[in-house]
């Protein structure tokens, strides 16, 4: 082989084996987590939590902490701000000696001043930016978001990944940025993010009772901004009619029995369906779920097949009644369609949808909503009545 020839074999390994765009992690400040606060009428906040790796390097071994190893902490907040989110990123940048890498950023929090007012186009950064993932989860804060990011939980490295996880246990409502863009681009113009809140230390603990986070319920969205919140039982409620109900009990007193009882929901879906009679719109929420006891402290006895059917009765009314509240608050005092009524009816009834579209503020809290729950108890345990009572004190049909 001619040298002439080695050449041409060897030039397209010279190409190949460039790394001039290589990102190395020991040069990169790590986001784990974003808040987004108003600063005043033409500027933002934007504060960043970054990973510090010599800690979480020298805290490897301790069981989970924000402090890392010698009482280091395992992150550390930067914030600055701007007249858009880059602008805000830039100074944040200018504080540090690393390159600032959005790719692990697991959550972005609103701040409660910000959502009040038009916040979605904020989120254009995230959306547009090549690193930040459409995966975020996505919350409202109370107060400042900023905070948020500052709380030490006890059992999570950071409070990104203790939101995080919270979010994923599927408790409340779970929602990314990619879920949020969805909504506040549907026909509805609603939406409903998770509230989350931070816990205040336990006065009869200490200081050194730690500071945790908590979601409480939820952020009503109308217009791309917040106009109420919702406690953590109406959020249930709104849970069964978004269909996102993956862990839940529901527990109750049985007519005409002593104490209480408990089932967990172990399968449910939620179908809405809407009908059109004489120009008035209707919703049929329907709703079907299998169930199983898992408590029992009343005096009935689970092995008479006619108690489980009046049980199973007294689980659709607590399912309904969670549901009504839901609608009460949302539908009647926010009127916000954060449940997706609109979509259903466009997709259902395209054509009437256009001829009630630019008036959909003022139909949609008319609508009459109609709940429908079917609840099946498909196991009781292994103990047919409590095991605090007697046998002569069991209810029998």
């Amino acid at each position: 082989m001619t040298m002439k020839r080695m050449l041409i074999l060897l030039l397209p390994l010279c190409l190949l084996a460039g790394c001039w765009d290589r990102n190395e992690i020991n040069e990169m400040a790590i986001v784990m987590g974003t808040a987004l606060d108003k600063q005043d009428e033409e500027n933002i906040e934007l504060s960043v939590q970054i990973i510090i790796p010599q800690s979480i390097a020298m805290g490897s071994q301790e069981m989970g902490s924000q402090q890392g190893g010698q009482g280091m902490k395992n992150t550390l907040i930067v914030s600055s701000s701007g007249k858009t989110i880059y602008d805000a990123a830039a100074k944040v940048q200018e504080h540090l000696p690393r390159r600032l890498f959005w790719g692990h950023n697991r959550i972005l929090v609103i701040g409660e001043e910000l959502a009040k007012h038009p916040f979605s186009h904020h989120i254009d950064f995230f959306i547009r930016h090549p690193q930040p993932r459409l995966r975020t989860k996505l919350f409202v804060s109370k107060g400042k978001a900023k905070d948020i990011l500052a709380v030490m939980p006890p059992l999570e490295t950071t409070s990104s990944k203790a939101a995080q996880v919270m979010s994923q246990l599927r408790f409340g409502l779970q929602v990314t940025i990619m879920d949020y863009l969805r909504m506040d681009h549907s026909e509805s113009k609603a939406a409903a993010l998770p509230w989350l809140e931070i816990t205040p230390s336990d006065p009869n603990v200490g200081e050194t009772e730690p500071e945790n986070l908590w979601i409480s319920g939820s952020a009503i969205i109308k217009n791309g901004q917040l106009v109420g919140i919702i406690d953590d039982e109406t959020t249930r409620g709104l849970l069964w009619i978004l269909d996102e109900i993956k862990m839940a009990e529901v527990t109750f007193e049985p007519r005409d029995a002593q104490g209480k009882l408990s089932v967990q929901i172990i399968r449910s879906r939620t179908r809405l369906i809407p009908e059109l009679r004489n120009g008035k719109w209707r919703m049929i929420v329907q709703v079907d779920t299998h169930d199983d006891i898992v408590e029992n402290q009343s005096n009935l006895d689970l092995e008479d097949p006619r108690t489980i059917d009046e049980l199973e009765q007294d689980v659709e009314r607590a399912i309904a009644q969670r549901i009504r509240q839901a609608v009460e608050q949302v539908q009647k005092n926010m009127k916000a369609d954060c449940f997706g009524f609109a979509n259903v009816i466009y997709q259902k009834y395209p054509k009437e949808w256009q001829q009630i579209k630019d008036r959909w503020e003022t139909v949609f809290p008319d609508i009459d909503v109609d709940i429908r729950v079917t609840a099946k108890i498909k196991r009781y345990g292994m103990a047919t009545h409590s095991q605090g009572i007697s046998d002569e004190e069991v209810k029998r049909k």
